[in-house]
């Protein structure tokens, strides 16, 4: 997992989510004191690819990682981190 500026933590599962295809999700501590984890993203095995195999990496405000099926991806998009809202 990866902690951003604003203390969340990103992670990854090479399986679940919508397309079974593995999912970014994000905690992040609750005003309570709980620890919800939010889905981020549900890889489809597309031009996201499919199942990440390697932990995030934040560089700049934006998370990187790779899948097994698919190319090296930037997840910037589907993603706020780092400051980057």
């Amino acid at each position: 997992m990866v902690e951003t500026a604003d203390g969340r933590l990103y992670g990854t599962t090479r399986s679940g989510g919508a397309f079974d295809g593995g999912t970014i999700f994000m905690v992040q501590r609750g005003a309570d004191g709980s620890l919800p984890i939010t889905l981020v993203h549900s890889f489809g095995g597309g031009s996201d690819g499919r199942q990440p195999r390697t932990g995030l990496i934040l560089v700049d405000g934006a998370l990187y990682g790779t899948t097994y099926e698919g190319l090296a991806a930037e997840w910037a998009d589907s993603l706020s981190a780092g400051g980057a809202e």
